[in-house]
């Protein structure tokens, strides 16, 4: 601790894109065209991404969990209002809680 801050202090976050679908396949159908555009790839993209059925999402955020991580904003890929706030409800009913077990 020579800069006198202990790292541990240091608050780590991300803000991952999202896109959650009742099926991995529906999600992928959905997020691939933006996240290939976004990062050049598809496998890059899930690197840092989120993506799949709500199951899928939760493992993927719980690893973010697991490697310290202790806050992250999810972005979200969708194309409509209506497909934006069902992937917020989805998150909340289906992700989260089970996430904070």
């Amino acid at each position: 601790m020579e800069a006198g801050r202990d790292p541990r202090s240091i608050a780590r976050a991300t803000d991952p894109f999202c896109c959650i679908a009742t099926t991995r396949d529906e999600a992928f159908e959905i997020a691939t065209p933006s996240l290939v555009e976004r990062y050049g790839s598809l496998e890059r993209a899930l690197v840092l991404s989120a993506v799949g059925s709500p199951a899928d999402v939760r493992e993927q955020l719980h690893r973010l969990v697991d490697a310290g991580l202790g806050y992250f904003e999810l972005r979200f890929i969708c194309h409509t209002m209506n497909s934006y706030l069902e992937m917020i409800q989805r998150v909340a009913d289906d992700v989260l809680p089970l996430l904070r077990s």
